[in-house]
Formats: C-alpha cells, sequence, structure tokens
C-alpha cells in the first residue's frame, strides 16, 4: 500500500526505520480523529498514529535484540551518537539488556551519558556492572556525586571500587577485578569449597591462598579443591605457577606477557605483594583498545565500520528509536 511522507520525520536514519514495517495511510481528507482509510488518496498522505505505534515497536524489539546479542556491537554504534541520544535510549531498555552495552563503552563517554540522570537510574545499572566497570564509569563523575553513588551500592562493590579508585585510570590495577576468592593457608578444603557453593557469582579461575596482610602466596584452581581431603589445609593443596601483573604497569606494556599464553586470568599485586584482584585477558584488550593512540586511524576505523550495510541499518534503528523517545529533538523538528 503507497504511503507519502511522514512530516517531522526528516533525517534519512528516521526514514530508513520506516523500511522495516508496512504503514497504513491516513486521509488527509478525515478528521484528525478518523480512523484509518484503506482506500487510496490522490492528495497529501500521513502516516497515522496506530502505524507509527506499530513502527515503534517494531524498531524498539529490533533494537533491544541487538543490544542483547551484541553488546560490544552496539557500544561502537552507541558511540557515533551524542550523549544525551544515547542517554534517551539507555533508559529506555531494560537494565539488563543496558548494562552489558555500557560496560563496553568508553568510561567517559558512558558517564557523560548518564549525568543527566538523577541518581536513581543511575545507581539501578551500576549494581548490574561489574566491580571494575563501575568503577571506571564512577571516576568520570564530579567528585560530591561519586561519593553519592558510592553510598548507595553494596559493601562490598562500594570497598572494591573505592580501591580501584586509588590507581590511576591508565594503571592494570584500576582494571581488576576486586571480588576474587581468597583464603589463608590453614583454612581447611571442607570451609572453603562451602564458600565455593554459597558463592552468588562467578568466583573466577583460581583461589588465591594470601596471608594476614593479604600479600599473595598462591594460587589453586577451585576444582582441584574436590580431589584433596577435607580436613587438609588449603596451604597443603597443589598450587599453579601464575605469574601476577603489577598494579602500576600500563595496559599495553602487559598486553603481550608471557602469562597470557597459558592463562586468561591472572592476578594483580602491588609492589610489597599485596593481592589487588584478577585481570581477564578480555577486559585488559578491551580497554586497550579505548586507549586513544592514533585519533585519525581509530576515526577511519569506525567510519569504515559503520560504512557497511549491517552497521548502517543498525544505526538507523538506533536512531529511531531515539528519535521517538520523549523529550529527545529530532533533526526538522521545530
Amino acid at each position: 500500500m503507497p504511503t507519502g511522507p511522514a512530516s517531522g520525520f526528516e533525517s534519512a536514519s528516521t526514514r530508513a526505520s520506516f523500511w522495516i514495517s508496512p504503514q497504513l495511510p491516513w486521509c488527509s481528507k478525515r478528521p484528525p480523529d478518523a480512523p484509518c482509510c484503506p482506500a487510496r488518496c490522490s492528495r497529501s498522505w500521513r502516516v497515522c498514529s496506530w502505524s507509527r505505534m506499530k513502527t515503534m515497536s517494531r524498531a524498539r524489539d529490533l533494537t533491544i535484540a541487538f543490544l542483547r546479542a551484541h553488546p560490544a556491537e552496539a557500544a561502537r554504534v552507541l558511540e557515533q551518537l551524542n550523549a544525551a541520544e544515547t542517554s534517551a535510549l539507555l533508559t529506555a531498555v531494560p537494565g539488563r539488556v543496558a548494562a552489558p552495552v555500557v560496560a563496553r563503552l568508553p568510561p567517559g563517554f558512558a558517564a557523560r551519558s548518564l549525568a543527566s540522570l538523577t541518581d536513581e537510574p543511575v545507581i539501578r545499572l551500576l549494581r548490574r556492572l561489574n566491580v571494575p566497570a563501575t568503577a571506571a564509569l564512577l571516576r568520570h563523575f564530579p567528585e560530591p556525586r561519586r561519593v553519592r553513588l558510592l553510598e548507595e551500592l553494596p559493601a562490598t562493590t562500594a570497598v572494591g571500587c573505592r580501591v580501584l579508585l586509588r590507581y590511576p585510570e591508565d594503571s592494570i590495577g584500576a582494571l581488576a577485578e576486586t571480588e576474587v576468592l581468597t583464603a589463608h593457608p590453614s583454612e581447611p578444603v571442607r570451609e572453603v569449597l562451602a564458600r565455593l557453593k554459597a558463592a552468588t557469582r562467578d568466583v573466577g579461575d583460581f583461589l588465591y591462598i594470601v596471608d594476614e596482610e593479604r600479600r599473595l602466596r598462591a594460587s589453586v584452581r577451585p576444582a582441584s579443591l574436590l580431589l584433596s581431603p577435607a580436613s587438609m589445609s588449603i596451604g597443603g593443596t597443589e598450587a599453579v605457577d601464575v605469574p601476577a601483573l603489577p598494579a602500576q604497569a600500563a595496559p599495553r606494556s602487559v598486553l603481550d606477557h608471557g602469562g597470557w599464553t597459558q592463562f586468561s586470568t591472572l592476578p594483580v599485586i602491588e609492589r610489597n605483594g599485596r593481592l589487588v584482584g584478577a585481570l581477564r585477558h578480555g577486559v585488559l584488550i578491551q580497554a586497550v583498545e579505548h586507549i586513544p593512540q592514533q585519533p585519525v586511524v581509530r576515526d577511519a576505523n569506525v567510519l569504515a565500520v559503520a560504512g557497511s550495510a549491517a552497521w548502517t541499518l543498525m544505526a538507523a534503528l538506533l536512531q529511531s528509536l531515539v528519535n521517538e523517545l520523549p523529550g529527545t529533538s529530532r533533526q526538522g523538528d521545530p
């Protein structure tokens, strides 16, 4: 069924989104409250409210599906929008969908996108992020608001964030996951296994044995505890020789560390040997990608990706959803 132009939707990305689902015309000769006219009219046409809602729903469903299935790729698309548009989109989708995307955005851009929101939605989103991602985002908030947000987070998350915020943004210490499983050498295996079973989140690849001052003594694979006598002290179990990363090191300096050839997670320690946490190789790679090195080359890569057919369609979907959100200005609107 033919349709005419939709007034108020002037941007190319918005018009592209209207190709997703059929549009029902609204005869301009009928009053505004009349039902959609199925007949063809030679005069001007407008898209009816029902059609617009249907198109919006379709665009929303496709956008949410893409955000859920491809958070890293979606983050790259969102970087092409401004902070206000990104904020509108992130608050319009479920938190469980938005959180993985926010975690993959450059922290500074993510913080700017959330800066205009009240504390409540920001806290809900932060609660879904891991400690390194939360700390990286909080680092870019003004000090008064950062303190206020930290007070509303779970105690373990807040403590971990405060530890990471002590390190420079461009250091390994700022990227470490602080919520790792630790044990003292004298603890019996049965007690450590009980803590493993009670854990509500991924405990990581290793159990780290630390002394009273939290200095790293050994790394043990949790699975090996199942083969050890329950009464044996954890210090007597089989340890794995896992190299540690210095917390003060720059991310690029450890990208080719030999430990990555054997392990996907390495412990991070301070100069005195105190355990900060653990760093996953994937987190390191993501952090290095966000570090500006050659802006011209990086911008060219982004344009090349956005220029593909798939990216163009996805960008149109995201932009169309943003344009429909309340309070978001659209190109061509008064």
